[in-house]
């Protein structure tokens, strides 16, 4: 096709579905929302009657969500059909006519969207009653009387972290609620050290210490589980055993051997203690599923005598039945008088797991709620700043 015509579709393109991007932008220099809609752009000009879009939302903001919705829209409204697979119950009603619910691999049924409920998807997915799976905090293991486990005094980097400050007590767990773009992962990379701070402070047990780099953060028994666990939690091409033990080799060194029979043998305990699907431990971890890739991603932490672990949006993109799995690691690390922060975007998530919710608005903590009769409604008003 002549470079002219090219443009002249990729023109047509944009004033049909009221996209910005100018043509000659690399796509490597276009954030994931505008990626998306070039994807989509291109399912267009080739004229497919179904589109299929595997968790779109991922890392959209709420008005590129809306955004997206919009063409949805749009798309039908012009004979296309689309497959929208997403684990995230509100989208599948807003968009979807019908809906296909799998457990396990296994198709359990396609229903009217009319005719279920978000209790009665949970169930179908989980093969369990909605009971087991709904609910506010139910256990406290938080140690106010000591020490804080962390103690954060005007922690910042440049315009992007605001002086932070905030505690987390020994088995306290603490949600981070707040949109996506409100810097809560930026946080998270100063106190695990990858990022470095500018300014403030932070004390372990009440003692100063120093965080610049990951090593430094495990040496004072920190750990982080990443919310790009693709990219920054696993090293896909490698075996489920070597990532398990990544960050805790020196343990299965012998004089100056490395005795793989040993990371084989926690790598299988961890199997049993997370339930990880998997063929055996050998297995390339780029094989498994999101969900059982994340829990691969917390075995680094099992049996480390961690005194903090930060979890970054661990159940994006995870089967329900896999974030049960998830929420069940915290609530043992928390047991165990671990101090957990807890990011998500899922606000209900929060309020089942968190004992203090910290809302986190343009990098700057805006509201410190206990989590006590709070509700959605009582974050979102904070994050919204109604």
């Amino acid at each position: 096709m002549k470079k002219r015509k090219m443009e002249q579709e990729y023109a047509d393109i944009c004033r049909q579905f009221s996209f910005d991007i100018p043509g000659n932008v690399m796509i490597s220099k276009l954030s994931i929302a505008k990626q998306q809609m070039v994807e989509i752009m291109k399912a267009v000009s080739t004229n497919a009657d179904i589109i299929i879009m595997d968790e779109p939302t991922t890392s959209l903001t709420n008005n590129e969500k809306e955004g997206l919705f919009a063409i949805i829209t749009q798309l039908k409204a012009i004979g296309k059909s689309i497959i929208y697979i997403s684990h995230i119950l509100e989208e599948v009603f807003l968009n979807c006519d019908n809906a296909s619910i799998m457990r396990n691999g296994t198709m359990v049924g396609s229903y009217d969207i009319k005719g279920l409920t978000k209790e009665k998807i949970t169930q179908l997915m989980t093969g369990m009653e909605s009971s087991r799976i709904s609910g506010k905090k139910q256990t406290i293991h938080a140690d106010y009387s000591r020490e804080p486990v962390l103690e954060v005094k005007k922690l910042g980097r440049g315009n992007v972290v605001k002086d932070i400050s905030f505690k987390i007590y020994k088995g306290e767990v603490v949600g981070f609620a707040g949109l996506v773009g409100s810097k809560r992962t930026e946080i998270m990379n100063l106190i695990y050290g990858a990022d470095r701070s500018d300014r403030g402070e932070m004390l372990k047990n009440g003692k100063p210490v120093i965080v610049k780099s990951p090593k430094q953060a495990i040496k004072h028994k920190i750990g982080l589980i990443p919310e790009d666990r693709k990219h920054l939690g696993l090293i896909l091409g490698q075996e489920i055993y070597k990532n398990s033990t990544a960050v805790q080799i020196n343990k299965f060194i012998n004089a100056v051997f490395l005795n793989t029979g040993k990371e084989i043998a926690f790598a299988e305990y961890s199997q049993k203690t997370l339930g990880i699907k998997m063929n055996n431990v050998r297995q390339k971890v780029k094989e498994l599923s999101g969900g059982n890739q994340q829990k691969v991603v917390v075995s680094k932490w099992l049996n480390q005598e961690m005194d903090l672990i930060i979890y970054d949006e661990p159940t994006k993109g995870i089967d329900i039945r896999a974030k049960e799995d998830i929420f069940h690691t915290i609530e043992e690390f928390s047991s165990h008088g671990v101090g957990v922060i807890f990011v998500s975007s899922d606000l209900e998530e929060v309020l089942r797991i968190a004992d203090r919710v910290l809302v986190i608005r343009g990098g700057s903590i805006v509201s410190e709620m206990k989590n006590e009769n709070l509700t959605v409604q009582d974050i979102m008003d904070r994050i919204f700043d109604v």
